[in-house]
């Protein structure tokens, strides 16, 4: 057993944040289209979609906290963050998710 003293105000593992990022990936595939796919990057800490031309997304949060979308089919690499302002977890999954769409649809 730990020495750590559990602090009651810690959040239970999993409760914190009510989806990870990588469901925000998988979300997005079922609004896109049955040809796209989504996989989740290690730890749901970013979510991969790929187009059915094989274009490759990422979708994940950066050091500062900024919710992104990144599409590696450009030389540059391509992190949108002005579809994001002023959205955060606790819009909810659906809300996230369709600015995530958005993004991804205008880059496409």
């Amino acid at each position: 057993m730990s020495s750590r003293t559990i602090d009651r105000y810690d959040p239970a593992p999993g409760t914190e944040y009510p989806f990870a990022v990588s469901d925000i990936a998988r979300q997005a595939v079922k609004l896109i289209g049955d040809d796209w796919h989504a996989e989740s990057g290690y730890w749901g800490v970013v979510g991969e979609i790929t187009a059915p031309d094989g274009a490759r997304f990422v979708v994940g949060v950066d050091h500062e906290g900024d919710l992104y979308v990144h599409a590696d089919k450009h030389a540059e690499p391509t992190f949108l963050f002005e579809y994001f302002d002023g959205i955060s977890a606790s819009d909810g999954l659906e809300e996230v998710t369709k600015c995530v769409v958005a993004v991804i649809l205008d880059i496409a």
